[in-house]
């Protein structure tokens, strides 16, 4: 008896940093969702397609750079400066144009254009420099982004 519950312990514990990355990625994301569908909700005036608009884009935004952060992190192995090859960032740049691009359709507008500015966006944010690696969000540049977008 005191063997099976030593073994479920030690199995707990092999599991509790997985689960807690996931819960926290579970909240983040839903956080990011909720944040988007306040924002579309506001922007529109109330209209409830554009809050849900809005929640969808923001989740699909934040698993797209969770995902290449993911694979940034992986392909660092720990060492700062080393990230995402350069077909990986294209296809990053692509990915969130894909997601504006549906989410300009879904609000009425033409996947072009949606395509066009989350992917500039995306690029703009590539620049070397413009982005402090591991120094977290640097608001000047991301308004700077932003614009370009």
């Amino acid at each position: 008896m005191i063997r099976v519950g030593l073994g479920c312990l030690v199995f707990l514990k092999k599991l509790f940093r997985p689960l807690l990355a996931i819960a926290a990625e579970v909240g983040t994301g839903l956080a990011t969702a909720l944040a988007g569908f306040t924002g579309g909700l506001a922007g529109s005036g109330g209209n409830l397609k554009m809050g849900i608009i809005g929640a969808l884009t923001a989740g699909a935004f934040h698993g797209v750079g969770s995902y290449f952060g993911g694979l940034a992190q992986e392909a660092s192995l720990g060492m700062p400066g080393i990230g995402l090859s350069s077909e990986l960032r294209a296809l990053k740049v692509v990915v969130h144009g894909v997601v504006g691009g549906v989410s300009q359709v879904l609000a009425g507008g033409k996947f072009l254009r949606g395509f066009l500015s989350a992917g500039v966006t995306q690029a703009s944010s590539n620049i070397r420099g413009l982005y402090l690696k591991g120094r977290g969000i640097n608001f000047r540049n991301s308004a700077i982004a932003a614009t370009i977008g």
